[in-house]
């Protein structure tokens, strides 16, 4: 998996998705990672996280956003272990509630 590829290949796929305008009206870059059953809980989506988050530095972005389920257990730890802050929630149209968190660049 390469960051940002979206690639179904290896052990999960990855994103970085630049939001143009959110309901606040501002920009934001957020990330998000999916690891497949089989690979969980062998650091792979922390890995993933860390590469998203060099390349949204390296392409300028201050701040990175990611949304989590609040069932997501794994997935809140490991935005809790890269310093992420919880700052609102959201409604997902497929997903349901979501907790939105944010990390300074």
């Amino acid at each position: 998996m390469r960051p940002g590829d979206g690639s179904k290949r290896g052990f999960g796929r990855d994103r970085l998705l630049r939001i143009p305008w959110t309901a606040e009206g501002r920009r934001r870059a957020e990330i998000g990672y999916t690891v497949f059953e089989k690979f969980r809980l062998r650091g792979y989506a922390t890995e993933a996280a860390k590469a998203l988050i060099q390349w949204a530095r390296h392409t300028g972005e201050r701040s990175v956003f990611a949304s989590v389920a609040p069932t997501n257990g794994p997935s809140l730890a490991v935005l809790n272990r890269l310093g992420f802050r919880h700052v609102g929630e959201q409604m997902d149209e497929i997903d349901g509630k979501e907790l939105v968190f944010e990390l300074g660049l």
